[in-house]
């Protein structure tokens, strides 16, 4: 029994333990950051627990007097890699003074925290042996102490030498221990690395995952929220045809609730307003062949809502992580549209038959007649007499100047000149807004032929004809509505121009036929004045005398009359001759004036001009006779007198002269100013004045035929200022025929 205990005891093993527990130095296990992982030996006189809270750590637990020597060693062991030893640190604990020498030895330890291992030993005390010294007592007992002693010593240094060995071959092992530990670490290390490449790999792919969802997240809240501020309203249908949602606008609609109309067949929805085997068949169609449909009418009547016409559209829908199939439906409220349209039909067939009767209207109507719209006069309609007027049919939506240039059609002024087109009657009108009334032109058609025309055109806004010209590409352009439009009326005055020339050559004949009498009677009058003042004959009696005065100032108003009459007829049989020359308008008008002076005395003329003198190519003649009209009817047409204002000067920015007549008269009429310049035409408010209504024609024609232009200002009960503007310089030759003489 006692030999099978003592064969299961490892007594070399046990000795080894004890030994080692006994003699072997303090020493402890620190991880990389030095917090002591085991302990071995006694280390009290080393290493204590510091107050407060426990803390394991190597350096806080080390004695003060060896901290700096035991920071040093391991940081040094770290750099080197091998051990390091610092001997003889001298340390005072409780009164007791001893030497302490440090070894910091890296270890190459399986397991991963094990870092370094820190010895501690105390230096033994040395004695020094002197030979012949004896000790001082020679008791026999003490040699035998001595010899006791030598042998205990001799024991204890085999002890330790056994112990030595067994803690080389303990510590070979240990290192061939650690070496199977660093070759398991390293692998576990570089399993490490392919398990830290593969955790990377897998947070890139939950990164990615993560930002793909957010998208999707993101691209249905936005999705969603399309549909759900989409005004027309949407639902989406299951395989079976059942609404799985809608979103607002349908409820809005169609005035249901969520409750009642989620999770119900669509069929039988309302009233059942949507049981119908076409749309039926169109929905199955795009659940089973992915075939959207779009257009498809359904005008029903509802509960809630009434009767409604609307326009579907549907598109096969599919869901995230699901492959059921789905219908996306959308409807569009056609009702007004359709209200609205049939409104508009029934306008455009009133308009079309109010056109037709307007299109009759006017093709009785003699005078010619179109409207035309934009500034470039493009023909809207026109009646039978157009066609006739131009010798050509015009074309709907065509401009004007492009259909008088494709017919060879010219359009001629009444001096015979070819009118520019800023001065069209038409084109005025539609480009410029203005009312044109009583202009005359003259057509000249391809073969040579003339036909003089009355022109009157009205202005009015392209607004009011979106209903005639409906067929236009351009009706409901908001650009087109803000063009002018026109009615344009041309009115052959070939019969009263024929009728106004033998007016006039009869007023020839009978001025030419007047002026032998006149002359006669003039003389005699002023020849018996004359003879009676020299005392030669019979002493004439007073009222003799006086009847004689008023027969030759009758005389000479009947022979102003003449001599004006004459120059109509002259001017209108092209007779008339123009005789220019260098003169000076300052003295001209200064002289004119100072002789109507002598007219009158409730008059006050007067005349100012900015320039000693002014030289124009003018006929002096016929400038006097203008001035001399204008004054006699500045001086006619205020007959409670006041002052008359002439004053000459140069116009701004142009090179032509500006003279201007102004008096405080009665005015002119705004509804007669257009026609004044006309032949026989006077105001109504100058009938008991006197007057034959050809003075400012006569003005007006002679200045024009200058180069110049006439015109005026004029308010009723105020007064008038007559302008006339001359060309300084003109290339027109000194003698001057009118153009209807040549033609």
């Amino acid at each position: 029994m006692q030999e099978k205990a003592m064969k299961g005891f490892d007594l070399q093993r046990e000795a080894d333990h004890l030994l080692i527990a006994r003699y072997a130095p303090a020493s402890v296990v620190v991880d990389a950051d030095l917090e002591i992982l085991h302990v071995r030996g006694h280390t009290g006189s080393y290493l204590e627990l510091a107050p407060g809270q426990a803390n394991l750590n190597l350096l806080t637990m080390t004695h003060e007097a060896l901290r700096p020597s035991l920071a040093a060693a391991i940081e040094q062991a770290r750099q080197r890699g091998t051990a390091v030893k610092h001997e003889r640190i001298a340390v005072i604990s409780t009164g007791k003074s001893y030497d302490v020498t440090l070894e910091v030895i890296p270890l190459q330890s399986p397991f991963p925290r094990a870092s370094l291992l820190v010895v501690f030993r105390e230096t033994p005390a040395v004695s020094v042996y002197t030979p012949g010294m004896e000790p001082a007592d020679n008791h026999p007992d003490n040699a035998i102490g001595h010899g006791a002693a030598a042998l205990r010593i001799a024991t204890l240094e085999e002890e330790v030498a056994t112990t030595r060995a067994a803690m080389v071959a303990a510590l070979e092992e240990w290192d061939a221990a650690n070496e199977e530990l660093q070759t398991t670490n390293e692998e576990i290390r570089a399993s490490n690395e392919e398990l830290q490449v593969i955790n990377e790999e897998l947070i890139t792919a939950n990164l990615h995952l993560q930002t793909a969802n957010e998208q999707i997240r993101a691209a249905q809240e936005y999705a969603e929220a399309i549909v759900q501020t989409v005004r027309e309203p949407l639902v989406v249908l299951s395989h079976d045809l059942q609404i799985e949602r809608a979103n607002t606008a349908f409820y809005q609609f169609f005035q249901v609730i969520p409750q009642e109309t989620e999770e119900h067949s669509f069929s039988n929805l309302g009233g059942g307003q949507w049981d119908s085997a076409p749309l039926r068949v169109l929905l199955e169609g795009v659940l089973t062949a992915n075939q959207p449909f779009s257009n498809f009418e359904v005008e029903a009547t509802f509960p809630t809502i009434g009767h409604k016409v609307l326009l579907l559209n549907a598109c096969p829908l599919s869901w995230e992580g699901t492959s059921i199939p789905r219908v996306l439906l959308a409807m569009e409220d056609l009702t007004e549209r359709r209200r609205l349209e049939q409104i508009e039909q029934r306008m455009h067939a009133e308009t079309e038959a109010r056109l037709a009767m307007l299109q009759r209207i006017l093709d009785e109507l003699p005078s010619s007649v179109y409207l035309v719209r934009g500034p470039d006069a493009r023909l809207v309609l026109a009646n039978r007499a157009s066609a006739t007027l131009w010798g050509a049919s015009w074309p709907p939506g065509q401009p004007m100047v492009e259909f008088l240039t494709a017919n060879g059609l010219r359009i001629f002024g009444v001096d015979g000149r070819p009118l520019p087109l800023a001065q069209f009657a038409t084109l005025r009108a539609v480009g410029q807004g203005e009312m044109v009334r009583q202009y005359q032109e003259i057509i000249r058609h391809p073969d040579g032929t003339t036909l003089p025309v009355l022109v009157n055109a009205a202005a009015l806004e392209a607004s009011h004809l979106l209903h005639v010209s409906s067929s236009s590409s351009s009706a409901g352009d908001p650009a087109s509505e803000r063009e002018l439009a026109a009615i344009v009326v041309h009115q052959d005055v070939s019969a009263l121009k024929e009728a106004e020339r033998l007016k006039d050559e009869f007023l020839s004949i009978a001025a030419h036929e007047l002026r032998t009498p006149l002359a006669v009677l003039k003389g005699f009058a002023q020849t018996l004045l004359v003879q009676t003042g020299r005392g030669h004959g019979p002493q004439l009696a007073d009222w003799q005398t006086e009847a004689l005065e008023d027969i030759d100032v009758a005389v000479g108003h009947l022979d102003r009359l003449t001599e004006d009459l004459l120059d109509v007829a002259r001017l209108q049989a092209g007779r008339i001759v123009f005789y220019r020359e260098p003169t000076d308008l300052v003295a001209l008008t200064r002289r004119v004036v100072t002789q109507r002076q002598l007219t009158t005395e409730r008059h006050i003329l007067s005349f100012q001009s900015e320039m000693e003198q002014i030289l124009a190519a003018v006929d002096r003649g016929r400038i006097e006779q203008v001035l001399s009209n204008l004054l006699s009817n500045a001086i006619k047409y205020s007959p409670e007198g006041g002052s008359i204002a002439v004053t000459l000067g140069q116009e701004d920015e142009a090179n032509a002269i500006l003279l201007s007549v102004q008096d405080h008269g009665i005015g002119i009429p705004v509804c007669e100013q257009a026609r004044l310049f006309g032949r026989f035409v006077r105001a109504e408010n100058a009938q008991g004045l006197g007057g034959t209504g050809l003075g400012l024609y006569l003005c007006r024609e002679l200045i024009e035929w200058h180069g110049g232009r006439i015109w005026f200002t004029s308010t009723e009960g105020v007064g008038s200022t007559f302008f006339i503007s001359l060309p300084l310089a003109s290339d027109a030759p000194r003698i001057r025929l009118l153009f209807t003489q040549q033609t």
